[in-house]
């Protein structure tokens, strides 16, 4: 028999813990639990396997701990039935995460959100913070001592659950590999929400066909949906969240006939074999289906589906044809991580924009995420069945820029391949071209590109023959486009055209808040769950980062890298631990002649659009491009542009509208 000590921070969890791991382990183990806000620690701790239930506790525990004594800590979740009384909120609720301690209530933040709980406000909360005003719900797990009196509505959980992912690290460890453990386990996978979908699908592959599912999960392009024994879901992979359109959170547990052609399903789970390969309408694609049984001492224990697009005729088929006209858009709006406002505004946004066809042009300083955003775009539009193309235009060399972005006719240049080539515009047929670094490409380019926009049509290089087109155009830039059609840098027609749809990604250090979250998010994808010092995000969350998310990712790689036990500020690279209280890089000035623009360009569309904006209106657009100003400041501005003939003030409710002095403007860019 297996001994472990499970160690708690107070009596309710641990015997709520202990009763989860008796359910899976049986007799197999016997586990002693210790509170540590009851009893004192004991001098020596040797067993065959502790358990910690917070990272924390691994520095108070590490003297008494004997050396060969493994220790995990678990990664908790949440009951599937919690879980959906928490997606059931409405969206945008205020909801106060209450725990005793600051940085307990951050990680349930942080889970929350890996489990897809992103359509609420979270706001991590422990006693001696500020109350919270406008708050919809105060929920907790096991902390209702916790909760402040200002909550009106309050909603106790109870403790969380460990995720399975941790219980099948448990059974590794301790080398329990019997039938009982592992299919109570699969029990638990469908009674829990687990914060790794294709990890813990993949505990219910057994035998030989463990490695086999893992290897299809890393390296296929199919998508792989596991069941077990009674047809219900335990695995779905983020290629069957893209075919399905569905995250992997909402198919867990749930049958998987609801989604997969039943008879084929029961076949199989009664031992009977399918030819591979047979066609199937699923989610209104026509895919091939091939369904394997998963077997243990001879029974069927589950089986795997494998969902793959049919070869189109021709040569190559349809995967040849896909790789070459694009890249897949892996991220969704799901995988961005925060709940600061200003990244929670901007989500908002790019979800309503993804459904219209018009441009788009994304804002924002290196590393903020900008080709991730336009993925979720993409993913998130009618043309997410299409290709994604991502052009960077500062990497192509100038003489390349217009036979690779139009392509080019046989012989239209000297080393011009035979029959010519596709440009990646033609490529990006059907879907998404995203230009990033829009603000280096040349004037000449300029032109072209401006031509495509407008006609939708390309004429490669060298040819005489317009090629129709059915792309939509994401761009993005770090630099100022305004500043440089004022400078004459950039044109201004173009930079009309491709700012039709305007998002601005707020830099990291705008958004301080985000970065525990950020940081326990990247520490999970690099296998580190160990503890972190709360000086240690201190720190972090000081620093600067001018290389935004891309810095902190490095950054984190780095900790996870050199950390020996819990991380500490050693462990930190020297260009944030010696930066100390670096201040912020303020916001570069706005220029006079930007700001002038855009609030002619917002009258414009206004005018456009048959309306008469006041100044409430226009200071709410000039936020919405992180210009914020005053009421006051906007009356100064407007009577600005009334005094030089380029506005003409409406009376009472009528609002400001363009001279035509001030539609020439527009027009010309300034």
């Amino acid at each position: 028999m297996k001994h472990i000590w499970l160690i708690c921070s107070d009596n309710r969890t641990g015997q709520y813990l202990t009763q989860q791991l008796h359910d899976v382990l049986g007799d197999a183990a016997r586990i002693r639990t210790l509170s540590l806000r009851e009893e004192p620690l004991p001098a020596s701790i040797d067993a065959d396997l502790v358990l910690l239930t917070a990272r924390r506790m691994a520095r108070a525990v590490s003297g008494a701990v004997t050396p060969r004594t493994p220790v995990l800590t678990t990664i908790r979740t949440l009951l599937r039935k919690d879980w959906q009384e928490l997606m059931a909120l409405p969206a945008g609720a205020r909801l106060l995460v209450v725990d005793e301690e600051e940085v307990s209530a951050t990680l349930n933040v942080v889970m929350l959100a890996e489990l897809g709980v992103n359509h609420v406000q979270l706001l991590p909360w422990s006693p001696g913070q500020p109350s919270e005003p406008d708050v919809d719900l105060a929920i907790t797990f096991g902390q209702g001592h916790a909760v402040p009196r200002w909550a009106r509505q309050v909603r106790d959980f109870g403790p969380r659950p460990i995720d399975p992912v941790t219980l099948n690290d448990v059974l590794t460890v301790l080398g329990l590999t019997d039938p009982g453990p592992r299919q109570r386990l699969q029990e638990w996978l469908g009674r829990a929400v687990t914060r790794h979908p294709g990890l813990a699908g993949a505990v219910g592959a057994l035998g030989d066909l463990t490695q086999f599912i893992e290897t299809v999960l890393d390296f296929s392009s199919d998508a792989v949906v596991g069941t077990d024994a009674a047809g219900r879901i335990t695995l779905f992979s983020r290629r069957a969240e893209a075919l399905f359109q569905l995250p992997a959170s909402e198919a867990l547990g749930r049958p998987a006939r609801t989604l997969l052609p039943g008879d084929g399903l029961d076949q199989v789970l009664a031992g009977q074999s399918l030819p591979p390969d047979q066609p199937v309408t699923v989610a209104g694609t026509v895919v091939d289906m091939t369904c394997l049984p998963l077997r243990q001492s001879g029974r069927v224990t589950g089986t795997a589906t494998l969902l793959r697009l049919p070869p189109e005729p021709g040569p190559g088929g349809a995967r040849t044809a896909a790789r070459k006209r694009g890249q897949p858009a892996r991220y969704t709006f799901a995988d961005f991580v925060g709940q600061s406002p200003q990244l929670k505004r901007v989500i908002a946004r790019a979800r309503q924009i993804a459904r219209s066809a018009s441009t788009v042009l994304i804002l924002g300083e290196t590393g903020t995420g900008k080709e991730m955003l336009a993925q979720a775009i993409h993913n998130a539009s009618p043309r997410q069945k299409g290709p994604f193309v991502a052009v960077n235009c500062a990497a192509l060399p100038e003489s390349l820029v217009e036979s690779e972005l139009f392509g080019y006719e046989e012989g239209a240049f000297t080393g011009a391949v035979r029959g010519g080539r596709q440009g990646l515009f033609e490529q990006a047929d059907g879907g998404t071209i995203f230009l990033d670094e829009i603000g280096d490409i040349s004037p000449s380019v300029q032109a072209r590109l401006l031509r495509v926009l407008e006609e939708r049509q390309v004429l490669r290089v060298g040819g005489s023959r317009v090629i129709p087109l059915d792309v939509r155009v994401i761009a993005a830039t770090n630099q100022d486009l305004a500043d440089l059609v004022a400078r004459g840098r950039f044109r201004a027609d173009l930079y009309y055209r491709l700012n039709v749809l305007s998002l601005k990604l707020p830099p990291l250090r705008q958004r301080p808040e985000d970065i525990p979250l950020l940081v326990q998010h990247y520490l999970a994808q690099q296998g580190y769950h160990g503890p972190v010092a709360p000086e240690v995000l201190a720190a972090l969350t000081r620093y600067s980062w001018p290389g935004n998310l891309r810095e902190l990712r490095n950054c984190v790689e780095h900790m996870a890298t050199v950390a020996v036990g819990p991380i500490g500020l050693d462990d930190l690279p020297t260009t944030v631990l010696g930066a100390g209280h670096v201040p912020a890089p303020a916001e570069p000035p706005l220029s006079p002649q930007r700001e002038k623009l855009i609030m002619l360009r917002i009258l414009a569309d206004a005018d456009k659009a048959g309306e008469r904006v006041g100044r409430g209106a226009v200071r709410r657009r000039l936020a919405e491009q992180g210009i914020h100003l005053t009421e006051a400041e906007v009356r100064s501005r407007l009577a600005q542009l009334t005094a030089e003939g380029l506005v003409v003030a409406g009376r009472g409710r009528q609002g400001s509208r363009l001279s035509p002095a001030g539609w020439a403007l527009v027009r010309q860019g300034g």
